[in-house]
């Protein structure tokens, strides 16, 4: 009897988790009409509605692609990736991602990378995505050796994983 109970109430269960909207954090850089800013709009434009609750966010509101979206919350730098304003910033998306109870951020380059991944990792976010399309042609030697030592390390691996450091 108990395991005809255990299976019922295992597939209630289910039905629960496939009716539930997953919330999803998007962030970007600015709305430009590069690479990764043209898939963050395919990316936030595909997303099931019914399946997900879809958030975005950017540090700077320019561009061009800026009108195919609504009010975007901007969580700017400052000037510097590492001085106080910028941290300031981590803290309130961290704010941001917790009162929006997202379950799933994802960051699509390299300052975005910087500042959501360590927001969403404070703010107990289960799924964080930190990923960069870029040559690397126009990235510091630090900067390069942050982004693709660890997509390098990963690859190796032999499977993709978001690591904090």
């Amino acid at each position: 009897m108990h395991l005809a109970q255990d299976s019922q109430a295992e597939k209630h269960a289910d039905a629960r988790l496939i009716t539930q909207q997953r919330r999803v954090f998007l962030m970007l850089n600015s709305f430009e009409t590069g690479g990764s800013e043209r898939q963050f709009v395919s990316l936030a434009k595909s997303l099931d509605a019914e399946r997900f609750t879809l958030s975005l966010g950017c540090i700077q509101t320019k561009g061009p692609l800026r009108d195919l979206f609504g009010e975007v919350p901007r969580f700017k730098l400052g000037g510097s990736v590492y001085g106080w304003k910028s941290w300031h910033s981590r803290w309130r998306l961290a704010r941001h991602l917790r009162k929006k109870r997202i379950q799933v951020a994802h960051a699509f380059d390299f300052y975005t990378n910087l500042t959501l991944v360590p927001a969403a990792f404070a703010a107990r976010v289960p799924v964080i995505i930190g990923s960069q399309r870029q040559l690397g042609d126009l990235l510091t030697p630090g900067q390069r050796k942050f982004g693709f030592r660890r997509t390098a390390r990963n690859e190796a691996a032999g499977h993709w994983e978001c690591t904090c450091a």
